[in-house]
């Protein structure tokens, strides 16, 4: 899966097993573990970060510029994702009930 990320755009879940990797432009990329201790990285042109299932990932594009990433799971048919913010992840399903 491709995705691109605008400026001052920032994600946070809690998805199965995935990779990110920059494909043009430059992204902060975060995990962060069970006790709130969180590790942030650069990624740049062809940089790749991989994180196991269940762990708190995320990314912030403080540059100017969109970011391109490619977005890899580790399934063939993903689990819905979570949300570390209770109330997202309480209505992450009401987007297709409404269809």
């Amino acid at each position: 899966m491709s995705a691109c990320a605008s400026p001052g755009e920032a994600s946070s879940a809690l998805p199965s097993r995935a990779a990110r990797r920059s494909l043009q432009g430059y992204v902060d990329v975060f995990v962060e573990g069970e006790t709130g201790n969180r590790v942030t990285t650069r990624l740049g042109p062809w940089d790749c970060i991989s994180c196991p299932a269940g762990v708190i990932q995320g990314y912030q594009n403080d540059g100017l510029e969109p970011v391109y990433m490619q977005v890899m799971l580790g399934r063939g048919k993903p689990e819905t994702m979570g949300y570390t913010d209770e109330e997202l992840y309480k209505r992450r399903d009401a987007h297709l009930k409404a269809l």
